[in-house]
């Protein structure tokens, strides 16, 4: 019965009403409210009850809105994980893909940096350099190269 009461607000308005009433009858059988002051009582009584629904709306509104944006966040959470799998599948096939390139390039760099050594010990120290140490090395050459005039 109260969760009838509390679901529906036809039937809350209906029982909120008729408490006004007979509280007012009440009141006015034990002489605490008297004929000229019952309208008074009974618009304050009204006006509780009308705030009383005003705030139970707001609050059912406020409820609703919250179940919106979270039924929309787990959707929004289910796209962002989906594309989250579909762009780590991507970063591993560009890494998969891109692992001959830096093996080139870093062959290449060698090359560039063996034409600049002198002598079979500056060769063997070239040829242990990877990554970016070989790289600082060959950008240090082609800097010298430039400031003396020549093109690498």
């Amino acid at each position: 019965m109260i969760s009838l009461l509390t679901n529906s607000g036809d039937l809350v308005i209906a029982a909120g009403l008729i408490a006004i009433v007979l509280i007012l009858l009440f009141l006015s059988r034990i002489g605490l409210v008297t004929k000229q002051s019952l309208p008074y009582v009974g618009g304050g009584l009204l006006a509780l009850f009308g705030l009383f629904l005003w705030t139970r709306g707001r609050r059912n509104k406020a409820f609703a809105a919250a179940e919106a944006l979270r039924v929309q966040l787990e959707k929004d959470q289910a796209a962002a994980d989906e594309e989250g799998r579909g762009v780590r599948a991507g970063v591993a096939a560009f890494t998969e893909a891109r692992a001959p390139l830096d093996d080139h390039v870093e062959a290449l760099t060698k090359v560039m940096a063996m034409n600049e050594a002198k002598g079979e010990e500056a060769k063997a120290r070239i040829m242990a350099l990877h990554g970016e140490d070989l790289f600082a090395r060959v950008d240090a050459a082609v800097a010298r190269r430039q400031r003396e005039g020549s093109q690498p």
